[in-house]
């Protein structure tokens, strides 16, 4: 388990905790004579606790009992590696560490995009083209590459968590590179279906729902009967994640309409005959 992965189990794990004990940030602040913010970072992986905040933290928490296996996963965290760290340092936008961490250790992942195939599921030549798209400079196409290799290997392969894909059906009419390109990434859609933990939808350009891309991702509960769940969003510029119960419900409901409104595996080699692949 990668570095920032570790993170976010302390991370889920204390945010966890103190909802369920009814603390607010603010008395958990004041508990390690730290900021509101501290907290805030704290549990959301943007930072690690020291030892000592950690064990004050669970011990007001009414959870001490969890201080050595917590203090564990902190000093795990600390000496682990991210499976980005053999790549430049300038590979990878500081804005996107958390969320690739995140999508590591995920249970479960949900992806909707309405107008490209997502990353986690695109092959080499597809978002290669989609790069030369975007005025990627040729100097950097091959590092690129390489990251989403490594990254496709790390969640899917290595994780191997739950995935539903929804996918626009104008990503797959859109031309990306040459037709060969398109054709054989709905090819490589048609495969990573016959996976178990893989699902592929199509959503059809008939259908009302149309918000912007985003991601859920799922962590492990930690032995805590629950499901912490964060959401992502991406610009050009900078990416944004949601975390609060309030933010995550209404994504995660926007998700169930588009699931309801998409085409399943049942229906998609009829649906990929009529888009002619």
């Amino acid at each position: 388990m990668t570095r920032t992965a570790l993170k976010h189990q302390v991370a889920s794990g204390l945010r966890t905790l103190r909802e369920r004990a009814g603390i607010s940030r603010e008395d958990a602040a004041s508990v390690i004579r730290a900021s509101v913010p501290t907290i805030g970072h704290i549990e959301t992986a943007r930072s690690l606790p020291s030892g000592l905040q950690l064990e004050k933290l669970l011990a007001h928490y009414g959870c001490p009992e969890r201080i050595p296996a917590f203090l564990d996963l902190r000093e795990r965290a600390r000496a682990g590696h991210d499976w980005w760290s053999v790549h430049p340092a300038d590979a990878i936008p500081a804005y996107r560490t958390l969320f690739l961490g995140g999508e590591t250790v995920a249970e479960r992942i949900e992806v909707w995009d309405p107008q490209h195939v997502p990353e986690l599921a695109s092959t080499p030549d597809y978002a290669a083209a989609l790069l030369r798209a975007t005025d990627t400079p040729p100097e950097d196409l091959d590092q690129r590459l390489a990251l989403l290799a490594d990254r496709q290997r790390a969640v899917l392969d290595d994780n191997a968590p739950a995935v539903t894909l929804v996918i626009g059906e104008v990503a797959l009419r859109w031309p990306v590179g040459e037709p060969a390109v398109v054709r054989a990434q709905v090819d490589h859609l048609v495969a990573l279906t016959r996976r178990p933990t893989v699902e592929v939808r199509i959503l059809p350009v008939e259908a009302p729902r149309h918000p912007g891309p985003f991601t859920l991702l799922t962590f492990p509960g930690l032995g805590l009967g629950d499901e912490p769940t964060a959401v992502y969003e991406e610009t050009m510029v900078s990416g944004y994640h949601y975390d609060s119960p309030v933010d995550v419900a209404r994504y995660r409901a926007a998700f169930a309409g588009l699931v309801a409104e998409s085409i399943g595996p049942d229906g998609l080699p009829v649906m990929l005959r009529r888009l002619g692949f």
